[in-house]
């Protein structure tokens, strides 16, 4: 990972829409969404494969640096993050929706616009 510390701040920032997987046979599929860092309305699709041992076999991400099946560009690395800290602690920070109004009136106003 080159620069560990974008990636923290992404994920600290709670720039993660949402993450999902689903397992079939050998290979976890896990299914993100990533907000843009320069351009707060665009998300972009993130989606990357690992085998049983945790070894990514695929990676793709929708934004100009991120397409292809071997991308390593901050959403991915933002994601792969966040699999890493669920794996620790039992949780991934994502995006505070408007439904939370506290929140919004805070320093997660323009995620809610």
């Amino acid at each position: 990972m080159k620069n560990n510390s974008k990636v923290e701040d992404l994920y600290k920032g709670r720039y993660i829409c949402h993450v999902r997987a689903a397992k079939k046979d050998l290979l976890l599929f896990v299914s993100a969404a990533v907000w843009a860092e320069m351009k707060k309305s665009v998300c972009y699709k993130v989606g990357i494969s690992l085998n049983v041992d945790g070894v990514i076999q695929e990676a793709q991400c929708e934004c100009a640096v991120g397409q292809g099946p071997a991308a390593h560009y901050k959403h991915v690395w933002t994601i792969i993050y966040a699999l890493a800290q669920f794996s620790r602690n039992g949780e991934i920070l994502t995006e505070v929706t408007c439904t939370h109004a506290e929140f919004c009136a805070s320093q997660y106003e323009s995620h809610c616009d």
